[in-house]
């Protein structure tokens, strides 16, 4: 199964300066629910964006470059 989370607001936007532009725990908690334990596919500037690597989650980064500010491997 493929889950496919997006959200956007009313421009179309879904973030700037490398940041999302909200932050909403509700949304937050049904994202884990939904993803948790399962592959996550982002680009490279989300995975930097990560304050944190995702510990249930098996991360792949999509990218032209190799410009990753952390380790993929947590093991």
């Amino acid at each position: 199964m493929i889950i496919i989370i997006a959200e956007k607001r009313l421009n179309n936007e879904i973030g700037k300066d490398n940041e999302l532009i909200w932050n909403l725990n509700y949304d937050k908690k049904i994202v884990k629910e939904k993803t948790e334990g399962n592959i996550m596919v982002m680009g490279r500037n989300t995975f930097n964006a990560l304050t944190d690597i995702l510990p249930n989650w098996k991360h792949i980064v999509l990218s032209t470059t190799k410009k990753i500010n952390k380790p993929l491997d947590t093991q």
